[in-house]
């Protein structure tokens, strides 16, 4: 079925991705239609013809559209990306970590001070530790 086409056949491929793997998920028509066209800016004749499509903005060079020979080369590149995305990459400017860094701490403390605030103190608090360290004798 691939050497039947002389020409990738661009608006299958949109349709199996678009409507058939993220169909069901994606209810909104407006989603649908945003889906759709970022779509289209990676199936399409320019992302195959050049040797490296930037896949984001100059910000993010790493993330490229890749044209290589072999299985390895593929692996090599997957292998060689950075272990966090940037968030360039989702359209956002670089302080979005900051915040993000921010609200998580936020959420650990808030939790930390609510489960803190929950002991009465005094002899529960005691028979409690023991319990724990009596455990982790027991794991270990």
């Amino acid at each position: 079925m691939v050497g039947e086409h002389k020409e990738i056949p661009f608006p299958a491929l949109e349709y199996m991705t678009g409507h058939c793997n993220y169909g069901g998920r994606v209810t909104d028509d407006q989603d649908r239609r945003v889906l759709i066209t970022i779509l289209r800016d990676f199936y399409n004749n320019k992302t195959v013809d050049q040797r490296k499509t930037n896949m984001v903005s100059p910000h993010t060079s790493e993330y490229q559209i890749q044209h290589f020979e072999g299985l390895e080369e593929y692996i090599e590149y997957v292998d060689q990306l950075p272990d966090e995305e940037s968030p360039y990459l989702f359209g956002l400017h670089e302080n979005s970590n900051i915040v993000l860094s921010i609200k998580e701490s936020n959420y650990i403390f808030k939790n930390i001070i609510t489960l803190e605030g929950s002991s009465s103190g005094g002899a529960q608090d005691e028979s409690a530790t023991k319990e724990a360290q009596a455990l982790t004798q027991r794991i270990l």
